[in-house]
Formats: structure tokens, sequence, C-alpha cells
């Protein structure tokens, strides 16, 4: 007779994360997976596909880049250990350019995690924390929904950018409560983007159109946060009926053609080193 304890796959965290995330549109994760397949086959839900990368660095940049180009979250995976610093760098990309990606790693049985000394067992969260918007790891099988709800609410706040939970193996396979469960169908399908405008911006009308009326050469300095908030139209629009050229950040190029007259280019941290000086500041401050 077999002596191992049985769990209810139905039941278990990786049964509810996948089907919390297939609630929240997720369809698609990418990743590698290692021992943890035991715990988690990411068949336990209908509708996600899981598409295996051949390192983790790809799939945290295929989760950033379809996030960016969706605009809505993305899910990537890893496994322990080396798979968490190989992921590392496309969460750092998410970071840098502001993509809602939801970062998700095993890490050790909890019964065995000792930082730095089990082996390939790492302080998952302390490694991706300072890139991430929230990071956290389970420690209780009943939190896995409310630690993704934060998850989500982050990675979709402004500035958007990556979360990071990490999962311990045996946790995967750990029962959850039916309350648990039962609470995914509750929340909002959708994690809206929840914008940080300045609450005096209408009092501040009067002020732009003053100062754009006594200014010798307006200038338009545009960032991708103008992409995100699907604005690149009012901002062409803007540009062309008053005649005021744009200089967009690296991440925006192409709110204007680059043929366009009023497009005078793209700047970066890089062009500091090249010409010698800041040249944001020089724009701003001639």
């Amino acid at each position: 007779m077999n002596n191992a304890v049985l769990y209810n796959t139905k039941n278990s965290v990786a049964s509810s994360l996948l089907k919390y995330l297939y609630h929240k549109g997720i369809r698609h994760i990418f990743g590698v997976v290692g021992r943890e397949a035991s715990s988690i086959l990411f068949n336990e839900q209908e509708g996600i596909d899981f598409i295996l990368t051949r390192h983790e660095f790809t799939a945290g940049i295929m989760a950033d880049v379809l996030a960016r180009l969706t605009g809505n979250p993305q899910v990537c995976w890893s496994t322990i250990g080396p798979g968490v610093t190989n992921l590392a760098t496309g969460i750092s990309s998410a970071c840098l350019d502001r993509s809602p990606v939801i970062a998700l790693a095993a890490q050790a049985e909890t019964n065995d995690a000792i930082y730095n000394q089990t082996h390939q067992c790492l302080d998952n969260v302390s490694i991706i924390k300072p890139m991430a918007k929230f990071a956290a790891e389970i420690t209780n099988p009943d939190d896995i929904i409310p630690i993704l709800d934060q998850a989500f609410e982050a990675s979709m706040t402004e500035q958007l950018g990556p979360s990071f939970i990490s999962i311990p193996i045996d946790i995967l396979k750990t029962n959850v409560s039916e309350k648990v469960i039962d609470s995914i169908s509750k929340r909002p399908v959708k994690s809206p983007k929840k914008e940080y405008v300045q609450n005096d911006w209408k009092e501040n009308i009067d002020q732009v159109v003053k100062m754009i009326k006594e200014s010798n050469n307006p200038l338009i300095i545009v960032g991708n946060a103008v992409i995100r908030a699907n604005c690149v139209d009012k901002i062409r629009e803007l540009s062309e009926s008053l005649q005021i050229p744009i200089v967009s950040s690296y991440t925006a190029k192409g709110v204007l053609p680059s043929d366009h007259p009023l497009n005078f280019g793209a700047i970066s941290g890089y062009m500091d080193g090249i010409l010698n000086y800041n040249a944001l500041e020089n724009i701003l401050n001639p």
C-alpha cells in the first residue's frame, strides 16, 4: 500500500492559483518547470496554455512584451533557485519598461528551506524585491488568493510594473479551504489600471495655456505613460494644432512618425555620455 499523503488536486493551491489566473483573463503562462512538477502540472485548469521556454529569462521577456502590447497582466514561471536568478533579468525588464507582469516561482519545501544552505534554495523574495512593486512568499495555503489580489493590484497601479510570488513546493499541493475556492469567482475579472492624476489639474490648465502663449519655443516632452493611457492621438492632435514639436523618451518612440516635421527625436540617459552633458536638463534649462 502506498503510504504517500494523498491530496485533492481540485482543491490544491496549484489548482486554485490557475483557476484564479484564468478568472483574471490569463490564457498563457511562459516558463520553465523543475521538480515542482510533482505539485503543479499546469493542466489543472482548462484554457491556460503553458508555453515552455528554453530559459527563464526568455519567459520573463515574453510576459513583459505581451503585457506591453496588450496592456493586461501576463504571467511567467520559474523553477527554484537558479531559475529565479535567471528570471530576474526578465523581471527587471518589466520594471524598467513599466509592464504589469506577474512573476511566479517555486521554492524549496518549507521544512527544508534554509536560504543559501539547502540545495538550490535562495531567498527568492529578497532577490526580486528591489525590482518588483510587490514581492511575497506563501507560507499559509489559504493566503494564496489574497496575495494574488495584492500582486495584481500592485502591478496595475501606475507606474505599472512586475509583482512576484514565491511558492514552496509542498504548499503548491496543499489543499485550501472551500471558502478560498468559492472566493475566486467573486473577484473582479479585470484589474483596472489605477491612474494617478493631479487633483488640481483643471485649475492648472489656465497656467499651462499662459505658459505656452508666452513661450518662444514651446516643447512637448512625452514618456511612455502616454502610450499606456492610450493618449497618443490626443498628443499628436495637440502638437499639430499648436505646431509644438515633440521630444519623446526612449520607450515612447513612435508617438509621432520618425519623418514627421514635429518629431524632434528621442532622448535618454544614454545620450548624456555621448554629449557629455545632461541632455534633458539642457532642453528644460538652456
